[in-house]
Parts: structure tokens; C-alpha cells; sequence
């Protein structure tokens, strides 16, 4: 586990890739009005919605390449009703983050409350092209931050 531990903070460190609802990122000048748009995406009825897409490209990407789960203790091939529950318990209490390491990619997949995306470190380039057709799958986008 301390492996795990440890290989997950030295990925924090590496490039990431964002999947999210948005094509690029806010520009400053913009981020007043996106945050009140989040805000109701995240706490109204659109909510069920983009849960279920972050869901979808989660168990998606599960399809393919084997990961742990840094949810309540690491989880070796997480099974799709642990994701879910990660992700709407995350939503619901607006706090929390899940972590999928997908270990033979030496990636990281990253979904925390505050965001409509997850962000995607050290992709390798099979993850990184199977990550945009899966997000553009579910409406979402991908890019470098």
C-alpha cells in the first residue's frame, strides 16, 4: 500500500490531461460566471446527468486497463458499483476524491468534488487516445492543462 501511496503523490507531479465538459480551460476574466454555472450543475438537476457520464467514462476506461481504487483503503479492480458509490458520494457530500491508478500505464485518473472533470497524469499514449474517445463518447472533452 505504501507503494500505491507514494507512486500516486509522485504522479500528482507529472503532466496532466483534463476530461471535462468544457472544450479548453476558463479565461480568467470568465471564472465568476463559470463558477456560478458549476455551482448549478453541480447542485441542481443536472447533477444525476453529469454523474452518470463521469461514471460512464470511468467504468469505460475500466474496460481496458487494470486499476486500484483509492477509495476507503486501496481496491484492486474496483467493481462498478464502488465506483458509483465513490461518485455519487463524492457529489452528494461535496467533498472527497477518487483515485484510479492504473498501474501497467503508470497513470493516474483523478475525480475530486469541486469539478465538472477528472484530471489524467502521466497518460500513457494508449490510455491518452482511449480517454478522448471515450470522453467524446459522453460529451466531455480532453486537454492539456
Amino acid at each position: 500500500m505504501e507503494d500505491k501511496n507514494r507512486r500516486l503523490e509522485e504522479l500528482l507531479q507529472t503532466p496532466c490531461y483534463f476530461i471535462d465538459f468544457l472544450p479548453q480551460p476558463i479565461p480568467p476574466a470568465a471564472l465568476s460566471q463559470f463558477r456560478t454555472i458549476q455551482y448549478h450543475l453541480l447542485n441542481g438537476e443536472k447533477r444525476r446527468e453529469i454523474k452518470n457520464r463521469i461514471v460512464n467514462i470511468l467504468l469505460k476506461l475500466l474496460c481496458f486497463f487494470p486499476a486500484f481504487a483509492l477509495w476507503d483503503g486501496w481496491k484492486e479492480q474496483p467493481s462498478p458499483q464502488l465506483i458509483e458509490q465513490a461518485v455519487d458520494t463524492v457529489m452528494e457530500n461535496h467533498s472527497g476524491s477518487l483515485y484510479l491508478l492504473f498501474w501497467q500505464e503508470e497513470s493516474l485518473l483523478v475525480f475530486e468534488w469541486d469539478a465538472l472533470s477528472l484530471s489524467l497524469y502521466h497518460p500513457s499514449q494508449q490510455l491518452l487516445n482511449l480517454a478522448q474517445t471515450i470522453a467524446r463518447s459522453e460529451g466531455f472533452f480532453l486537454y492539456q492543462s
